[in-house]
Parts: structure tokens; C-alpha cells; sequence
């Protein structure tokens, strides 16, 4: 949606006002106004699984218990694909997304949520500016008004009853519990966030400990399925395992989990945008390609963090040839306050073993400016690797900034 800087700043001011409650990189919800049986446990947060973390407080309340609380995004991106044609570079300044999220307490042991997101700058929900198979521009990041996709990404009822057992179920829309994204609607998501992101309908099984594991089991009905697949199974299935964050020095505690997809590729087919162009990655669809993944973070003194990723696929998405394809990525990060706001900062690093890209980095930088208000900025770099052929692009590789301002109520 494109914005005269007027109209940008009238934006802006709104999202500073008091009617916003705590948003941030690293925060978590604060107890409901609605409702202190509604503010998000650690157990809560690790059923959540992959879906992203409402952290806003309600501003409306239906009988105490239910709670609203969404967010708008507006920000200016630059992007340059691995072509070297001018239609290949982008840039703009956008109000670029809109979420709003209802969590319901339907009694002691049923919740619920919707979440109807509206993403004005590409026509799919989990679609970055560049195209990772290609290394395009993505074709429909114009910004223009008439662009864009309002979507329902969570539609789900949830039972548990952590007093009596540690077991939950959760029936309907949601974010598949596999990898480690909690930002499905990211411009410029690393290479194994974007493998990650898998938005089913279906059924969640899991178990929080009181001891420090958790676990749990997607399974869904791929529908979706291209021609050149017919021997792909519809039925698919994920599962989780995960130790929280366990002391091992002082200053020091490590948490991690793994996770196994029975078939990335037909997951995938929603995501074309992202890894498909219609030559690659969807084309040659296969009956089972598995996906393991692997994430060990760790808090360290002097407000330091660290983490390292490695997720492994049978088959090279993009080829579908049976050579195995895997991505490696390391993280560190630090926090501090200083002249009186929080800031975080972010450098990411990942290795491929095969496809289009080399290697991919990026560093980002987020500030609090209020309670309810972030300021974040990233610039990321995608190497090509000149040895592959896939979308016959040049040698060039893709990089891309984001400088943007996003406000929660």
C-alpha cells in the first residue's frame, strides 16, 4: 500500500499511541486485563508451538475472557535479486502488514484462537520479497493497493489440563510444531525459518513436563498435491522434542529440540512463492523427502545469546534429485539498555550444501521506543553459487534492507 510521507507519519503517530500495549522482540505477554487465566504460561508458550506470540494485553473484554490484541507494520525495504535486470531491484515505503489475534477462555481447560493476518505487499502469507529458488524479486511485491492477501493463519480450539495431566490437543488452523520460527510473516526469513514455516489444518498431540521436556505431534491431510506428485502421500505427520533451559553454570543455561517432517516437499506446495517457480522445487515434488531439524540455543552472561541451527533434507528441494541437501546457521546476539530503551542486536550466519545459495547472513537491530512501539532495522545478503544452474541466473547475488516501525495493541 503505498504512502506519501504525510500519510506514512499520520501512521506512525498512531502507532505511538497509549492505546498500545507491550510489543516486543523478546517480550512476552503481560497478565491480561481481561483476565489473569489468559496471560501466556511457559507451558502455554511451548504449546504455541511455531505460531507467533501474541504479546499484546486486551483492550476489549467480552465477559473476562477474551482478549484482543494485534499489530501494523509500516516500513521501507530495498531489494535486489540475483538478475541483473532493473525489474529485479525494488524498493518503497509501505504500511506492509496488519495482524489481529483473539484468544478466548472458553472455560477452565478449553481455549481458543483467531488470527487474520493481511499482508499488503505479497499476494501469499508466508512469502518473502525474494523468491529463494530463483533468486527473483518476488513478482508480486509492487506494494501497490490492489496487492496483497487477507488470510485466516490460526483457527484453533485448544484443550489442556496441566493441574491433572501434562498431555494437550489442539484441533484446527495452526503453525505445524516443526523447526524454531517465530515469525512466519518475515520479509526476509533465514533459510531454515523459511523451511520452517507450515500453516495445516489439522491435530496436535503434545505433553509439557513439570521436569523441563516438552513434546508433540502434528498430523495433517495434504490436499494440494501437483500432477507431476501423484505418488506423494497426503497424509503427513511432524514431532517435537525439546528440553527448556537447564542451568549448567552461572550465567550460563542451554536449551534445545529436535524435530522430524515426514515430507517437506508436499508441505511446501502452499509455500510456491517462496521456493517454487514453477520449474524447481514444485515440479518435482517427490513421495517422501524427510526433514530433521536441529536448534540448541544458549543465554550467557553480560546479556549474550548464541544459538545454532541444522536442518537436513533427504533430496535437494529445488533439483529433486536424491542428493541430500542440508543448512547450517549459527546466531549471537546482545542486549542492553541504554538512554533508557532496550536494544537488541542480531548476526546470523548459514552454510548450504546445496542449491542456489552459498551462504546467507544478515544483521538485525530492534529498539523498544515505548512500551508498544519497535523500531527495527536488517540488512541480509544471500551469496549465489555460480556452480548451479538452476533458474539460469547470473553470478550476482541478493541483498536487501528493512528499516520499519511496529506498534501493538
Amino acid at each position: 500500500m503505498k504512502l506519501k510521507p504525510v500519510v506514512l507519519a499520520v501512521v506512525a503517530a498512531g502507532l505511538v499511541g497509549p492505546a498500545f500495549a507491550a510489543y516486543g522482540h523478546s517480550q512476552r505477554a503481560h497478565a491480561s486485563t481481561c483476565a489473569g487465566a489468559l496471560k501466556m504460561t511457559h507451558a502455554q508458550e511451548i504449546m504455541n508451538g511455531n505460531n507467533p506470540v501474541s504479546a499484546g494485553n486486551s483492550s476489549a473484554c467480552w465477559q473476562n475472557r477474551v482478549r484482543f490484541s494485534g499489530d501494523l507494520t509500516a516500513q521501507y525495504y530495498s531489494v535486489k535479486g540475483a538478475e541483473s535486470s532493473a525489474s529485479k531491484r525494488i524498493s518503497s515505503v509501505d504500511v506492509s502488514q496488519a495482524n489481529l489475534y483473539v484468544d478466548a477462555l472458553l472455560n477452565s481447560n478449553w481455549t481458543a484462537r483467531l488470527a487474520v493476518s493481511h499482508n499488503w505487499l505479497l499476494g501469499g502469507q508466508n512469502a518473502p520479497l525474494l523468491n529463494y529458488a530463483s533468486g527473483d524479486v518476488n513478482s508480486n511485491a509492487s506494494g501497490d493497493a490492489t496487492d496483497g492477501a487477507l488470510a485466516v493463519t490460526q483457527a484453533y480450539a485448544q484443550y489442556s489440563h496441566q493441574g491433572a495431566m501434562p498431555l494437550y490437543v489442539k484441533v484446527g488452523r495452526s503453525y505445524v510444531n516443526f523447526g524454531n520460527n517465530h515469525n512466519p510473516l518475515n520479509y526476509f526469513p533465514t533459510i531454515v525459518d523459511s523451511l520452517s514455516v507450515l500453516n495445516e489444518n489439522g491435530i496436535e498431540l503434545g505433553a509439557v513436563s513439570s521436569q523441563g521436556w516438552h513434546a508433540s505431534m502434528n498430523y495433517w491431510k495434504q490436499t494440494a498435491i501437483p500432477s507431476t506428485a501423484t505418488t506423494a502421500r497426503h497424509g503427513q505427520y511432524a514431532v517435537k522434542l525439546g528440553v527448556d533451559e537447564q542451568k549448567v553454570v552461572p550465567g550460563v543455561g542451554l536449551s534445545g529440540n529436535v524435530s522430524y517432517l515426514s515430507n517437506i516437499e508436499t508441505a511446501l506446495v502452499g509455500q510456491a512463492s517462496v521456493w517454487g517457480d514453477g520449474t524447481n522445487s514444485i515440479a518435482n515434488l517427490t513421495a517422501n523427502n524427510p526433514a530433521f531439524d536441529v536448534h540448541l540455543s544458549a543465554s550467557l552472561p553480560a546479556h549474550f545469546r548464541a544459538s545454532m541451527d541444522y536442518l537436513h533434507l533427504g533430496k535437494d528441494i529445488q533439483t529433486g534429485v536424491s542428493s541430500k541437501m542440508s543448512v547450517l546457521g549459527f546466531g549471537v546476539g546482545y542486549s542492553l539498555k541504554a538512554m533508557g530503551y532496550e536494544h537488541d542486536f542480531d548476526v546470523n550466519y548459514e552454510d548450504l550444501s546445496k542449491g542456489f545459495w552459498d551462504h546467507r547472513w544478515s544483521v538485525d537491530y530492534a529498539v523498544g521506543i515505548a512500551s508498544n512501539v519497535q523500531v527495527f532495522a536488517k540488512y541480509m545478503k544471500m551469496k549465489h553459487n555460480s556452480s548451479t544452474g538452476i533458474a539460469s541466473a547470473s553470478t550476482l547475488d541478493a541483498k536487501g534492507v528493512l528499516v520499519g516501525l511496529k506498534g501493538s495493541f
